[in-house]
């Protein structure tokens, strides 16, 4: 096989990845940074193994230096790319520098000092220059990203082997102008594969890169939907719970006390429901100020919270008022559980919160157990009544069936 067939190949892999680089970049170009600048220099890597390929058909000068042109001009591109991708700080005016440095000495030595060798020299140290920079990003953002670690080790191995292929390329010239290649016995083979091995290794960074981009996009999709999940699950939370005391707040406490309901049919231990109001709560808040009634009210929470189960929840109702929805609770153990309530109520210490030293704090509670096949109305509205009857005989008591 020629190299002339050997570059068409490369032409026709360049081009599929060029086709696919510019889909992906179309519909991804702001969720992986550095991607225009890739795409486009594949492309300038499909033109210039394209114009190395025309070797004979066009002007040897003109095709040769267009392709090493384009070649310089993408590797520059790239590199911008790999900056991008990896946040690493880049100057576009010194690379658009470097790129009309290159330009120019490529047409002095092949326009003006005419030399092959030298022209081949300066493309191939370029080369090798470039591919030190590459190393240089990738070795320093090796570790920076668990889904890039491993793409960036196989770039690393590519671009160091690139990097050598060039050199003995390089050596190879600079012998062959000092000393005679049939001195040396330097076959032509040797130039020949190592030219197709730097060939080889583009098209390798090429599905490499296709791979780091994938991660990307994976990578970006994932952190998406966390991100996503996260919002929703604060969004809930905000929607749930009540903003002053933590605790579920009348609509969720409500959808909680719908869904037992609908769990306890037919099962023995039915769920019971306490509403809870706080005594006198409007002479705490005018003698205390209204800051002490919230901080009464968010201690109440705790320590309703404190003396329930963990399949049992407590939300706040309104106002002074909560509703503490038991599962599954046995007859026997009600009326214990409202006297566990009321007690640790009246045994806390309320001067911590309220400035007089006596200072107390006492609820009313009215309780039900809840029947089979009852709505959540129906129960609600028992255990309020039974909360009216309860304040009505002298407050800190709890009545209830």
């Amino acid at each position: 096989m020629d190299i002339r067939t050997i570059l068409l190949i490369a032409c026709m892999n360049q081009l599929i990845v060029a086709i696919v680089m510019i889909a992906l970049w179309k519909s991804n170009q702001k969720q992986v940074k550095g991607l225009g600048e890739w795409t486009i220099n594949i492309w300038l890597q499909t033109l210039g193994h394209f114009f190395l390929a025309t070797v004979g058909i066009l002007p040897f000068f003109f095709s040769q230096l267009l392709a090493s042109i384009l070649f310089i001009t993408g590797s520059v591109l790239f590199y911008l790319g790999l900056a991008k991708f990896t946040d690493t700080a880049y100057q576009v005016r010194y690379s658009i520098a470097y790129v009309l440095a290159l330009t120019s000495a490529l047409l002095f030595f092949s326009y003006i000092l005419p030399d092959v060798q030298i022209r081949s020299v300066v493309f191939n140290a370029s080369c090798v220059y470039m591919s030190c920079r590459y190393l240089m990003i990738l070795w320093n953002n090796l570790h920076t990203d668990r889904f890039s670690t491993n793409v960036f080790w196989v770039l690393i191995l590519l671009y160091i082997t690139f990097a050598l292929s060039n050199l003995i390329r390089i050596v190879m010239v600079l012998l062959g102008l000092l000393v005679p290649s049939t001195a040396l016995g330097i076959p032509t083979m040797v130039f020949s594969s190592s030219l197709l091995i730097s060939m080889m290794i583009l098209m390798g960074v090429n599905f490499v890169i296709l791979i780091l981009i994938n991660n990307s996009l994976v990578h970006a999709l994932t952190s998406e939907t966390f991100e996503n999940t996260r919002l929703l699950t604060k969004m809930k939370i905000l929607v749930e719970q009540d903003s002053l005391t933590g605790i579920m707040n009348r609509m969720a406490i409500e959808n909680h006390l719908e869904k037992i309901l609908a769990m306890n049919r037919g099962v023995l231990d039915r769920c019971m429901v306490q509403i809870i109001d706080v005594d006198n709560f409007k002479e705490i808040n005018d003698r205390y100020g209204h800051d002490a009634g919230d901080q009464v009210l968010i201690q109440l929470a705790r320590i309703f919270s404190a003396n329930i189960r963990d399949v049992d929840q407590v939300g706040r109702w309104g106002g002074d008022e909560f509703v503490i929805v038991f599962k599954g609770i046995a007859e026997s153990a009600v009326q214990p559980m409202v006297q566990r309530i009321q007690g640790a109520v009246r045994d806390y210490d309320w001067s911590n919160i309220l400035t007089a030293s006596q200072a107390k704090v006492s609820i009313s509670i009215g309780y039900t157990i809840c029947e089979d096949k009852e709505s959540k109305h129906d129960v609600l509205k028992r255990a309020d009544d039974h909360l009216y009857t309860s304040k009505s005989h002298g407050r800190d008591c709890a009545r209830g069936e």
